[in-house]
């Protein structure tokens, strides 16, 4: 690997991988979380059926504040898919992270 000599080129030379590292890092996070709410999403339809999952999916397009932990205690907690969906009415806008658009 050929490297920059100059002190300008050694900085937009660190800059450059100081960005793309940033990006790789919030590509990854976008992924975990992508990967939780599809998770949450499967552990939801199993137990509850498909109109829950439905419900879940529309409530985490939603702008919101992550926290898939009261919302997996919730699918586990609760008993019936009635249960789960009121529970979801009153808290998960506030529990699930929105969908990224960025893919």
């Amino acid at each position: 690997m050929i490297k920059p000599k100059s002190k300008r080129a050694v900085r937009r030379y660190r800059d450059g991988v100081d960005e793309g590292r940033d990006q790789g890092i919030e590509q990854r996070i976008v992924r975990v979380i992508e990967r939780r709410r599809q998770l949450l999403r499967r552990l939801v339809e199993l137990k509850f059926g498909v109109e829950a999952a439905r419900k879940l999916a529309e409530v985490s397009a939603q702008p919101s504040r992550p926290d898939f932990e009261a919302v997996y205690a919730a699918a586990m907690d609760c008993d019936t898919a009635d249960e789960f969906m009121a529970w979801m009415g009153e808290h998960a806008a506030r529990s699930i992270p929105p969908r990224s658009r960025s893919g």
